[in-house]
């Protein structure tokens, strides 16, 4: 790039300013003043802290036209995304909110960028509680601007039906965790009731078993004296007939 000088640049793209770093010295521009202006390296250091998005950041330095340019698109791109949001507010008037929506749905007919810009941003986060997206649809006009906000309530939708689920899982988890404390071994949860069915039948076996021989050694007992019996009749006999 011939006309691309060796240094670096930053823009803030949300308060409109860029920063740019030259032959040891800082320089500032604005898109409501583009003569560069030199500065300290502090004032650039204030911006990191004000806004939430880090900068862009360039490892050159562009000719005061094309700066302007890039700095004024990546505005025009923040704009959006603000009064896009202002239309979600429920704190604002009507009208003002009704005005945020029109100069967005402009902004996303002439700029395809910044309606990308807005639909990722947008779209890649919850919405707030307090945002009031069923009169937003109903303030929008265009097909863009419309479906935006309504992706954005289908979206919370789905986050509803998720979130439920999650929570019905870890209130699973957290029985089976008591589970766990309860019995250690996993498996012995499980295998209780049938460990418990063959312990009963063992032990009703060794019932059966013990009744069992406990009636053959009756009538063992029955045999010997039914025999003892026999032989001392016979006995009896045969001295009567002496």
């Amino acid at each position: 790039m011939d006309n691309v000088l060796s240094a670096e640049t930053w823009l803030f793209g949300e308060v409109g300013q860029a920063f740019y770093h030259q032959d040891d010295q800082y320089f500032k521009v604005s898109v409501r003043d583009e003569t560069p202006t030199p500065c300290r390296a502090q004032e650039m250091n204030v911006l990191y802290d004000a806004c939430m998005d880090a900068p862009i950041y360039l490892p050159y330095v562009l000719p005061p036209e094309q700066l302007s340019e890039k700095l004024w698109e990546w505005y025009e791109k923040y704009s959006a995304l603000e009064f896009f949001l202002d239309g979600l507010d429920a704190t604002l008037d009507e009208e003002l909110r009704i005005n945020c929506i029109r100069d967005v749905e402009e902004t996303f007919e002439e700029n395809e960028e910044a309606y990308q810009f807005v639909r990722q941003r947008f779209l890649s986060r919850p919405l707030p509680n307090e945002a009031d997206i069923k009169n937003a649809i109903k303030y929008a006009e265009t097909r863009k601007v419309k479906q935006l906000y309504q992706k954005a309530e289908e979206k919370e939708k789905h986050l509803v039906t998720l979130n439920q689920g999650i929570e019905n899982l870890s209130q699973r988890i957290k029985q089976l965790q008591c589970l766990q404390k309860i019995s250690p071994q996993r498996g012995r949860v499980s295998t209780k009731p049938a460990m418990l069915t063959e312990q009963y039948i063992r032990k009703l076996r060794q019932r059966i078993e013990q009744l069992q021989q406990t009636r053959l050694a009756v009538l063992t007992n029955k045999t010997k004296s039914a025999d003892k019996c026999s032989r001392q009749v016979k006995i009896n006999i045969v001295d009567k007939g002496k």
